[in-house]
């Protein structure tokens, strides 16, 4: 069997809510959903998807008078200041999921090369599953660990074992 880690990740009580419903209708729970994630990061050594924020709310301030600019402020600070915002530990919940340990260790390097927590790259992932409603990446294996592959190896290694295989090398 397999050893297992246990992550410990928070994010916002909504996002998990809504991440978590799309997963029970696609037949998955959260700890499958950060596994498969994991090895997709693994797979792509990256995230597999694109990050970005949507420009279509965006606003040129180079293009606004002081006035209009100063209006923008005050409106976004009377929003903040009558809105019933909690503080971040307020908004965040906790998930619990088992991981292969290499699974693991290999998306925190990954993650650790792309400048990303594991957290922050869980967070990301859950946040474009609650908005897409889906999976947000083709989930694959690796077509070298395919049936026919493997078989060929366990043969070949047989073949070596057996003192039938000359090895060569290509210096």
């Amino acid at each position: 069997m397999l050893k297992s880690s246990n992550l410990n990740i928070r994010i916002n009580p909504e996002i998990k809510d809504k991440a978590e419903t799309t997963l029970n209708s696609l037949g998955l729970t959260s700890s499958n959903a950060i596994d498969l994630f994991y090895r997709q990061i693994i797979l792509n050594k990256g995230l597999p998807f694109e990050i970005k924020i949507p420009n279509n709310n965006m606003i040129d301030i180079s293009s606004l008078s002081e006035e209009e600019l100063i209006s923008i402020v005050e409106l976004g600070l009377n929003d903040f200041e009558n809105s019933d915002l909690k503080s971040w530990d307020d908004n965040m919940a906790q998930i619990n999921v088992k991981i292969d340990d290499d699974v693991k260790n290999r998306a925190e390097f990954v993650c650790s090369e792309l400048g990303l927590s594991l957290s922050s790259a869980i967070n990301i992932y859950l946040k474009k599953l609650g908005i897409e409603s889906r999976i947000p990446f083709d989930i694959s294996i690796d077509p070298f660990y395919n049936e026919n592959n493997i078989k060929y190896f366990e043969k070949k290694l047989k073949e070596y074992k057996d003192g039938n295989l000359k090895l060569v090398s290509n210096d």
